[in-house]
């Protein structure tokens, strides 16, 4: 607004020389001399002289036979209005000189006036000069601010750019976390799955140190049936040629027997009747005992395959269950234990599951006995 308000004041004094010079008419609107506005007379009038000059000039320029072309040409109205103007003009002129004072006035008037705006335009001068430089001054604090404000900007973007940068890391923390979970859980359980395995190992080694006494007790009693196997077995021998023997007496005797002597001899039949009776008796005992005695052997036999399976059976779930238990012996979450049990010690060598029950009862008693039983027998 300060610029064009001295915009305007300069205008305004340009307008006042050129009146001053040789201007006959303004108008005074709103404080300042419009002289240039197309409403205005004097504009009007000008215009008007300087058409009269052109005229004339092109006049002077042209040919007498070219006037009269020309003069043909212009209407009767134009030409009689010129001609009446003239003629106003010069029977005007005598009252000029009255006017002329009024014109000087009007000068003296107009210079005071431009005295009055060329000092308004002088101190509007210095404003705008001191306006301009607080216009400066302000630009420069913009440009500062603009450029703290592009600063602010990066700042921001490199802030947004690092949030997002830890959000990213902070979503794959979470994410790495919820997989050691799931490790630590799949671990926790494969670490109960190896103490419980360790505990039923621990089970194992001591049924199978019992099942190791009682194979031994088993060998030993397989080992004197084995041997009293073959003596039972040459005693029934002995025994049935001796009922063969006798049985062949016992005919030969009937045959030769005289039937005058029947009540004489039937004592002695008797006899060797209840002798052959005692003889079967013991016969079918002895049959018996070896039926029994090879149902003892079959068992201990089966007792034996069900001890190598068990045996093999636990070297298998040893050998898996070895590698997590040395791995928690170095780390030093497991310790090796090694109770006593009895006159034996816990090893890590395979040991035998009692299988008492799978064998009967009967089968429990000891083969010596019987042994000893039949050799009182013969």
């Amino acid at each position: 607004m300060m610029c064009d308000a001295s915009e305007m004041l300069a205008a305004a004094l340009e307008q006042m020389d050129g009146i001053i010079a040789g201007s006959k008419a303004m108008t005074y609107s709103n404080g300042l001399f419009d002289c240039q506005s197309p409403t205005s007379p004097f504009m009007g009038s000008l215009r008007a002289l300087h058409l009269l000059e052109d005229l004339r000039t092109a006049l002077d320029l042209m040919d007498p036979e070219e006037k009269r072309s020309l003069r043909s040409q212009v209407s009767e109205s134009t030409a009689e209005g010129l001609m009446e103007w003239l003629q106003n003009r010069l029977t005007n002129g005598h009252g000029s000189a009255a006017g002329e004072s009024v014109y000087q006035e009007r000068l003296s008037r107009l210079e005071s006036d431009k005295e009055c705006l060329v000092l308004q335009v002088s101190v509007l001068t210095d404003q705008v000069e001191v306006q301009g430089e607080k216009i400066r001054d302000l630009d420069s604090c913009l440009e500062e601010h603009r450029m703290k404000l592009n600063a602010t900007e990066e700042l921001l973007q490199q802030e947004l750019l690092s949030r997002s940068a830890l959000e990213k890391e902070k979503l794959e923390l979470l994410t790495e976390v919820s997989a050691l979970k799931l490790k630590l859980a799949a671990a926790e359980g494969d670490y109960r799955e190896s103490e419980g395995l360790y505990q039923d190992v621990k089970e194992m080694r001591l049924k199978l140190t019992a099942m190791e006494d009682e194979r031994q007790v088993y060998e030993k009693s397989l080992y004197s049936t084995k041997v009293c196997i073959p003596q039972s077995q040459e005693e029934l021998i002995n025994l049935q040629k001796q009922l063969e023997e006798r049985e062949k007496t016992f005919g030969q005797l009937q045959h030769q027997a005289f039937p005058e002597s029947p009540n004489t001899e039937e004592p002695q039949n008797k006899e060797k009747d209840v002798e052959m009776e005692r003889m079967r008796n013991t016969l079918e005992s002895l049959k018996a005992a070896n039926e029994e005695k090879d149902f003892k052997i079959q068992e201990l036999q089966q007792s034996l395959i069900c001890y190598k399976r068990v045996q093999e059976m636990t070297v298998s779930v040893q050998g898996s269950t070895d590698k997590p238990r040395d791995e928690d012996r170095r780390q030093g979450h497991c310790h090796s234990d090694t109770p006593p049990t009895g006159d034996t010690e816990e090893t890590d060598e395979p040991q035998l599951i009692p299988c008492s029950e799978l064998l009967p009862e009967a089968s429990l008693e000891a083969p010596t006995d019987r042994c000893t039983g039949l050799g009182g027998m013969g």
